[in-house]
């Protein structure tokens, strides 16, 4: 229902319901400022009334004020406004309430913050954010004037003058000939192989990237749009043979097994290691020592064609959405919009576990602290990551690495760790089993740590096609909810060697 008096902007007010004394207040200290607010909706009736009037509600405002806290970013409905909104080209502000890891889909958009104190001290900035022109706010401008415009403000002198700029130029092309005579020598010819760029013609695999939309009530998030192939070539497949022998080290232990899925783990044997940096990020530090028993990593992050075996054994739920599972182009590629539940479903199915967070870090750096697991020097060559042909702002456009989202899993064997293990640096994110603790490392156990007991979120490593080279550092930690799951979020399986 829309409250306040007919002046000034209107205002949606976008919320969970869980939220709803915070966005009263926002509401009324809006209508104080003169706006019309968009907001209350507890006497409108439920099923398809309560959608019609959130539409006309939206209709009939001018921007959308989202207040952002991990109820909103869960919420199926504001998901949908926030959709709805941006379709139709709508002023959208996010309000920050609570402090929450912001999806992919706000990290663009210019917030206000308005957490405890920094209510009074920044709602001006909210109503500044208001006035100003375009549909994001800090990130638009207004229409520039049209041509019609632009020429009557030009005064006649300067109409005369452009005039006879212009008829001095036509005269000048007509007399060329005349003056100028065109030489009988012959003239060089350029050929689309001298001139046109031919061997950068895109990969098949190559998509059209979208910004990532708000997680649903489930945790999962939608593309704008499926993506598509510039080919119809199809894209290079790994397969699932042995690469390495089977031979056994001096305790008995294979240097690579496969399981009964016909995944290939590769051996990490026990022997303390270097974990964390001192010089990184504060939940990075300190550096400390880990001393780990013999277990084994999968080689190849786990596929959409993996993935697929569990689903059709009944034992695994569908990726949501369906996107990149559902397309038989994306069968070799990492398995994505998998939360951290069905990433830890799909590898009790195989009868085996999530990698711990110092498992999964040896793994990638081996035992000389390697920043990226090939070595300490950042190579584009060895990577998935957001290069050329990525299509957000933090873009490295020197480098291509052929694909602009995720890439066939095994398909940088330049990056391989110091375990011969692959991607673990961008193509997908990957979940390992520890609860995240931004201080966990200044208490970490020296055996065979476990991670916190509990927690809120879990931790991600390893980076993704979404992240700069700076963000795939072997040492880097990242988190989200566990059952959030976005376009870059996928994993790979471990066991101990006794299991």
């Amino acid at each position: 229902m829309i409250k306040g008096k007919q002046m000034a902007k209107k205002i949606f007010l976008s919320y969970s319901r869980k939220d709803k004394d915070f966005a009263k207040k926002v509401a009324n200290d809006l209508e104080k400022a003169g706006y019309i607010v968009w907001w209350d909706i507890s006497t409108i009736e439920g099923g398809d009334r309560w959608a019609q009037e959130i539409e006309a509600g939206i209709n009939q405002s001018e921007i959308l004020a989202l207040i952002v806290s991990p109820n909103s970013i869960a919420s199926e409905w504001v998901e949908k406004e926030f959709i709805f909104a941006s379709k139709r080209g709508m002023k959208i502000v996010p309000l920050l309430y609570e402090h929450c890891e912001l999806p992919i889909w706000l990290l663009n958009l210019q917030y206000v913050d308005l957490i405890g104190i920094n209510y009074k001290l920044n709602f001006l900035q909210v109503i500044e954010a208001f006035e100003k022109y375009g549909r994001r706010a800090g990130d638009t401008k207004a229409l520039p004037p049209t041509l019609g415009k632009r020429i009557s403000r030009l005064s006649p002198y300067w109409l005369l003058l452009i005039i006879i700029t212009l008829l001095l130029l036509l005269i000048g092309f007509l007399l060329k000939p005349i003056l100028f005579p065109i030489s009988p020598t012959p003239t060089r010819t350029y050929t689309a192989t001298a001139t046109y760029r031919a061997t950068e013609t895109k990969e098949p695999t190559k998509t059209a990237t979208n910004t990532p939309i708000p997680p649903t009530e489930t945790g999962t998030a939608t593309p704008t749009s499926v993506p598509t192939e510039e080919k119809a070539t199809p894209s290079p497949t790994v397969t699932r043979t042995p690469t390495l022998p089977a031979t056994p080290t001096e305790e008995g232990l294979a240097s690579l097994i496969v399981d009964k899925s016909g995944a290939e783990m590769l051996l990490v044997e026990a022997a303390p290691f270097l974990m964390g940096r001192d010089t990184g990020n504060n939940d990075e530090k300190p550096a400390h020592l880990v001393n780990l028993g013999d277990y084994y990593i999968d080689k190849y992050e786990v596929s959409n064609a993996d993935y697929k075996a569990c689903v059709d054994d009944f034992a695994c739920s569908l990726p949501k959405p369906t996107t990149f599972y559902a397309d038989a182009r994306y069968r070799s590629h990492p398995a994505v919009f998998v939360s951290w539940e069905k990433a830890n479903e799909y590898c009790e199915w195989r009868e085996a576990r999530l990698p711990t967070e110092a498992e999964w870090e040896k793994a990638a750096r081996g035992d000389d602290s390697l920043i990226y697991p090939w070595g300490n020097m950042f190579s584009g060559s060895a990577l998935n990551f957001c290069d050329a042909e990525c299509e957000y702002s933090w873009k490295n456009t020197g480098i291509i690495d052929k694909y602009s989202m995720t890439a066939p899993i095994g398909t940088y064997p330049d990056g391989e760790s110091p375990y011969g293990v692959l991607d673990m640096a961008g193509n997908a994110a990957e979940w390992v089993a520890d609860w995240y603790d931004k201080d966990y490392y200044e208490n970490t156990p020296r055996e065979n740590p476990q991670g916190p007991e509990d927690g809120t979120y879990r931790v991600l490593r390893g980076g993704s096609w979404y992240n700069r080279s700076s963000e795939v550092r072997t040492y880097q930690r990242n988190f989200l909810r566990p059952n959030i799951a976005y376009n870059y979020t996928g994993f790979r399986c471990a066991i101990s060697a006794e299991e």
